[in-house]
Parts: structure tokens; sequence; C-alpha cells
């Protein structure tokens, strides 16, 4: 059961995501072109009730397609400055130069006006475009590794898969705990309370620097051990704020420099993982299908109240203005797409996977055993 869900996953390579987004921007064009015979040279107001909504919904994915863009533009460079390896930077330039969340956004534009043929000839542009990119970016069968991934093989390979799953669980953890610590800030609660409750959260932040300490001793992988420390420094950061009851961004920057340099290694460790492995083999799609199990209970990492600013896959920080302007805390996105989803996006995965999950985490511990050496 295990093998036959994973075969229907994809890994969430930085490639892949930028794939992915170039799939919506297909889909975008194809729905455009359907409706121009009804909408051409209308203007918006002119626009029959459900051709409206439509465009609406539209231009809502391209809000949400320029927001993923300006995400992985900022992994990619930040993979880059951590790897060196140059696709990476090449890529993160190339996104810069082009301007490509700007001009995801004049798309947007000319959707809402009913410009459709202009609309739908820049949205195949970008459609190719991050095709092109993801092609730059596609994990090569090399084992140049990310900065010292040497020794390969089954073993390695089981390392890798251990660690990202470690880091997944704390990157939620750490997730959960700003959203605590958003709330107790908007809370109105006297000075005492907020101080022990702070306290509390705290008490939590330093149990996941022990957590991550025990991660990296337990698992060591060295090419990770200067983004460990740096994650070590902001948790500490972090729990210091909150002991002082601190709730504010004295707490919540430093946590959400833990969720990005969190998410930097996870990247690192799944790049790594797709070099030293076919797409085929089982421990790339475990892999693969964990981070799908994360990205769907996250909603590709953001937090279910409150506006996260960073919590998505990319991380983010609180130094960069949202491109989600406005907006109640619960969300304004709409319940539906006419768009399909891209690769590249996170969607609820059905119950079972959970259960598939279950399977091949405890199968996993088994194989660790000396005793129990069979391949799964």
């Amino acid at each position: 059961m295990v093998n036959e869900d994973l075969d229907q996953l994809q890994a969430l390579t930085l490639a892949q995501r930028l794939r992915g987004l170039g799939r919506t921007e297909m889909d975008l064009e194809t729905t455009l072109m359907e409706g121009a015979e009804d909408t051409i040279g209308l203007f918006p107001d002119e626009l029959a009730p459900r051709w409206r909504a439509l465009h609406g919904k539209l231009g809502d994915t391209q809000k949400e397609t320029a927001e993923q863009s300006q995400e992985l533009q900022d992994e990619i460079g930040r993979f880059f400055e951590r790897t060196q390896k140059e696709a990476y930077g090449e890529v993160s330039e190339d996104m810069k130069a082009r301007q490509t969340v700007e001009g995801i956004l004049t798309t947007q534009e000319l959707i809402l006006k009913n410009i459709t043929m202009e609309a739908a000839d820049q949205v195949a542009i970008w459609s190719a475009q991050f095709e092109d990119w993801a092609g730059q970016l596609e994990p090569q069968n090399e084992s140049e590794g990310s900065g010292g991934g040497e020794g390969g093989g089954e073993s390695n390979q089981q390392d890798l898969t251990k660690q990202l799953m470690a880091l997944l669980r704390m990157r939620e953890s750490e997730l959960n705990l700003r959203m605590q610590t958003r709330l107790l800030e908007r809370q109105d609660t006297g000075p005492e309370t907020r101080i022990e409750k702070g306290r509390e959260l705290s008490s939590n932040q330093s149990k996941l620097q022990e957590n991550l300490l025990e991660v990296r001793e337990e698992i060591p992988i060295p090419f990770l051990d200067p983004i460990f420390e740096e994650i070590h420094g902001h948790m500490g950061n972090a729990a210091d704020a909150l002991a002082r009851g601190q709730t504010d961004d004295r707490a919540v920057q430093p946590e959400t420099k833990s969720i990005t340099t969190l998410t930097d290694a996870i990247n690192i460790l799944n790049e790594q993982a797709q070099q030293n492995s076919s797409s085929s083999s089982s421990s790339s799609q475990a892999m693969s299908f964990m981070m799908q199990m994360m990205m769907a209970k996250q909603g590709m990492g953001k937090e279910g109240k409150g506006n996260t600013g960073g919590g998505s896959m990319a991380g983010g920080d609180t130094a960069r203005d949202s491109l989600n302007q406005g907006g109640e805390d619960d969300g304004d996105a709409g319940e539906s797409r006419t768009v399909s989803r891209g690769g590249g996006q996170s969607s609820d995965l059905p119950t079972e996977f959970r259960k598939s999950f279950e399977a091949y985490y405890k199968k996993l511990e088994q194989l660790e055993q000396p005793t129990q050496r069979n391949t799964p």
C-alpha cells in the first residue's frame, strides 16, 4: 500500500515547484482563450456576471502565483548563497532581472480589465519561462553534493530521509509556536498573565532547541552544521524574548528566521536526495511523500489563523512586506479555483495517505534494527 501511494506523488524540489507554477500559467491561458469569444472587446462592467466572477478568480490565481514566485525567488537565492551552485544563482538573478513578481501582477491587471488576448500572450510567456527555469535547476544524477554530501549509497540516503523527517516536524512545531506567540500578543491580558504564558512558550522553544541538537547528534550530516548553528541561535533569541513576556516582533522575528532557516535546510536535503538517487528510488519517493504530507497539513506552511507573513515553504522574513494586501485574519482566498493548481502547490491528501505514512515510518524503524534488514 505504501509503494502504491508513493508512486502517485512528486518530489517538491525547487525545479518541480517552478514547473508547477508554469503549469498553472498554462491552464490559465487555456481558460482565458476558451472564454475569449464571449468576452473579447467588452469593458469589465459589460461582462456577464459569470464572466466577471471567473475573471476575479483568475485574478486571484495570478496574485497567488506572484506570491509563490516571490517565495521561490527568495528561496532559490538563499539556496545559492548557501551552496554556491551556479545554476541556482543564475535563475535567481534572472528572476530578479525579469521582474517576475511585477510581471505576473501586471497580467493580473490585464485579466481584471478584460484585455484577454494580451493577458493570454503574457501568461503563455511566463509559463514557458517557468519551465525554462525548472529545466536549469533539474537535479542531475551526479554526486557533487551540497558542500560535502559524500558517501552516497543506501545508508546515506536513509540518513537524508530521517533528517528530512525530523526537520519537517520541527518546522511544523516552530510554525505552531509562532502562531501561539501571535495569538498571545493579540489577547488582552495583564502583564503577569502574559509573562506566565510567555514563559510556557519559551519552555516549548527551548525544547525545540534541545530536539535540534539531538537530531544533529543522532543523524550527523556535516554540510548542514552551519545551518544548524543558525537555527539554534534564532531559537535561542526567541526563547529569551518569550521568557521576558515579549510576544511582539522581538519574539516573532527570530521565530520566523528559525522557520526560514529550517526551510533552507529542508531544500538542501531534498535537492541532495534527488541527486543521490533516481526518481524511481523508494527512498526518494518516501522523502517526497513526507514533504507532501507536511505541506498538505500546513497548507504550504501557512498557519491556520492570522496573517503569518512567511509561513510558507519559502519561510520569508518579517523585513519584507507581504504581497497579500489587507484582508481578514482568516484569509480572503476563494473556496475554489477554475484553474487547476500546479504540481508545485500543496493539496489536501486523502486520509488513507496518513496510514501509509505511519506504515512507512514503522517499517523504516524496523529496518534500522540489525536483525531486520529486509528490503521493504
